[in-house]
């Protein structure tokens, strides 16, 4: 069972997807490290459900909010969570039977800057998260 999760990034910028994470009751994914020009965490491709809350920055940790799925989370995305404020933005997410919006702040440099990707969409997110899941799958 997750009991907490850290979002990390060296140097520029780090991705963290597609993973899925179901009834946590807290300490979901989180970055803490930031400051002006800090590193990026991008966070694309996951499937959160049945949560308290699905992501959180702090400190002006960076971001980057992309093409999830959120279903039956209290706060999807939080900039105002335990000290100082992080900084958030989002692109292409799907919220479902959610109690609030993803928080916005602040600026977040495009992930395209620092690498290519092609993100799945959010919609497909909940088939291929499962799919990808279980023992001979990494």
């Amino acid at each position: 069972m997750r009991r907490r999760t850290f979002l990390a990034a060296r140097g520029a910028a780090a991705a963290a997807g597609p993973d899925g994470f179901a009834t946590v009751a807290g300490y979901g994914p989180a970055t803490t490290t930031g400051g002006a020009g800090g590193p990026v965490v991008h966070v694309y491709d996951n499937c959160f459900r049945d949560n308290s809350y699905g992501i959180a920055s702090t400190n002006d940790a960076g971001l980057f909010v992309e093409c999830n799925y959120f279903v039956s989370v209290n706060n999807p995305g939080r900039v105002d969570f335990s000290g100082p404020l992080g900084r958030m933005v989002r692109r292409d997410n799907i919220l479902a039977d959610c109690n609030h919006a993803i928080e916005v702040r602040g600026a977040v440099t495009d992930p395209r800057t620092f690498y290519p990707y092609a993100a799945d969409g959010a919609a497909s997110v909940p088939t291929i998260v499962p799919a990808g899941a279980g023992v001979g799958k990494v």
